[in-house]
Parts: structure tokens; C-alpha cells; sequence
């Protein structure tokens, strides 16, 4: 697995290159195989970004979870 180097911007990481490092289907399976694991009946995810929200419950949905994305943006689904 390699290391990227997420930029540093206007004090905060680069929200696009951050997004773009942890928005994947291995991180994803990883995060599903351990909510299997150790979760619970219900539980919450904390995500970098909006797309990253996005992109984490349209992968649960697509495994038979029931997942929405909380958040301002335009996807919000409730």
C-alpha cells in the first residue's frame, strides 16, 4: 500500500486530495468487514468530506445496508 502525501492548505488538508486518498473500495470493504465485526445494529460514520459521505453509503446501499448521507450538501437523503 503506498503513502500519499496529502497537502496542507490554508491551515487545513486539501479536501479534494484527502477525499480522493480515503474514497476507495478497499478503505470502504475495510470499514464494512470491520462494522461486521465489531459493530452493533445501528451505527454512525464520520467522513472527510461530502463525496466521501456520498461514496461511503452508496457502497454500503449497493451491499444491502441501509446507509444515508447526512450532511448540507445536495445529496443529503433523509
Amino acid at each position: 500500500m503506498t503513502t500519499a502525501l496529502i497537502p496542507w492548505r490554508s491551515g487545513r488538508f486539501d479536501e479534494a486530495a484527502l477525499t480522493e486518498a480515503v474514497a476507495t473500495q478497499a478503505r470502504a470493504e475495510n470499514a464494512l468487514e470491520q462494522l461486521a465485526k465489531r459493530g452493533g445494529k445501528k451505527t454512525i460514520g464520520f467522513c472527510v468530506s461530502r463525496r466521501h459521505a456520498d461514496f461511503m453509503a452508496d457502497f454500503a446501499q449497493a451491499r444491502g445496508l441501509r446507509a444515508v448521507a447526512v450532511h448540507s450538501g445536495d445529496s443529503n437523503v433523509i
